[in-house]
């Protein structure tokens, strides 16, 4: 059984390219969300990680992220490594949001299979602080 990926992203090339990256180098079965407000309506208890990105419309990834961890309801998915994916990894907003929830940020122009190899560390990291076995 593979690992479920829930990618919120905005723009349908990146979608595709991240998603046969995901699926093919990373053995991830994965869900698509097109911006924050809908990743947050379709969080589950089913995904082993999250990736987002940071600019989307309605709701960006900061957005996404005050809600989840924020709003008592997302309590039981705290559980979830996310891991931010974007090219804002310079931007002290970001980088405050990541270090205050503690989540992995990428950066998008780094290749996919040092993506994949970051992603599976972190979550492996995760689940060990959780006491989840995989």
């Amino acid at each position: 059984m593979s690992d479920k990926l829930l990618f919120i992203e905005d723009d349908k090339g990146q979608q595709m390219a991240w998603r046969m990256i995901f699926e093919h180098d990373g053995g991830f079965e994965v869900s698509l969300a097109n911006d924050g407000l809908e990743g947050i309506n379709n969080l589950n208890g089913e995904f082993n990680v999250i990736v987002l990105d940071m600019s989307m419309p309605n709701m960006n990834g900061i957005g996404f992220l005050d809600e989840f961890y924020k709003k008592d309801k997302f309590k039981k998915f705290h559980h979830i490594p996310i891991v931010v994916l974007t090219v804002w990894v310079d931007l002290d907003k970001v980088k405050e949001t990541c270090d205050r929830y503690n989540i992995m940020l990428i950066n998008k122009e780094e290749s996919g299979q040092k993506v994949i190899e970051k992603i599976k560390k972190f979550i492996e990291k995760r689940n060990n602080n959780y006491g989840i076995q995989n």
